[in-house]
């Protein structure tokens, strides 16, 4: 795995030129989030609360699968927040999935609960790069492509605990930075696990059939 500050160096340079758009989306992002989620506790009752995050879930693996279109050099916009509507049953029930799976540890101990919720972590990329997986085989793949990785997604994440402070400090207007810079660093993670694994699959292969012979 590449170093941290590499990584996020990488993000950096993905945003260059963005940060400004970046930023626009993540308020957007925050406010439909934030009033569906508000609406939906006005409203009351459990059914409310479920149709509201039913309802969130394709936006926010949209605002995932933004930063990793940018992170590729594609292009990307607002229609990325809904976009996760094109194909709403499949995303929608294998997020929700994820998140069940992530409770039911929670609900054992609290850190399996959160080694669990790194191992699902790449869920929302592997949708996306993987139309013919859904629901446990998407999440499974998640799985695979963090074994042996865990540590490292938490330690990326708790270096930008200095820039967490400043956002604070900032009364919350940093977030709407440090989200995109955070979201790209962790989507140029997903794609060094993937030529990692790449650059290993010759070798397993060899090895295989050395095996067999």
């Amino acid at each position: 795995m590449k170093p941290f500050k590499e990584l996020r160096n990488l993000a950096v340079q993905s945003l260059t030129g963005y940060w400004g758009n970046a930023a626009i989306i993540t308020l957007v992002y925050v406010i439909i989030s934030g009033g569906l989620s508000s609406l939906g506790s006005y409203s009351g009752g459990d059914i409310a609360g479920l149709i509201v995050t039913l309802v969130l879930l394709p936006i926010q693996w949209g605002y995932y699968v933004l930063f990793l279109d940018k992170v590729r050099g594609n292009e990307v916009g607002f229609g990325h927040l809904i976009s996760g509507y094109n194909d709403f049953s499949r995303i929608c029930g294998t997020l929700f999935l994820q998140s069940i799976y992530v409770l039911l540890w929670s609900l054992l101990l609290l850190i399996p609960g959160i080694v669990k919720s790194y191992s699902y972590a790449m869920t929302p990329y592997v949708l996306n790069d993987n139309s013919e997986l859904s629901y446990n085989a998407a999440i499974t793949r998640s799985s695979q492509l963090m074994k042996g990785q865990k540590l490292n997604l938490f330690l990326l994440h708790l270096s930008f605990i200095g820039w967490a402070i400043l956002s604070v400090l900032s009364l919350g207007i940093g977030f709407l930075f440090l989200s995109p810079y955070m979201h790209a660093a962790e989507a140029h993670f997903y794609e060094t696990l993937l030529k990692e694994e790449a650059a290993k699959a010759p070798v397993i292969a060899e090895e295989s059939a050395a095996d067999n012979n």
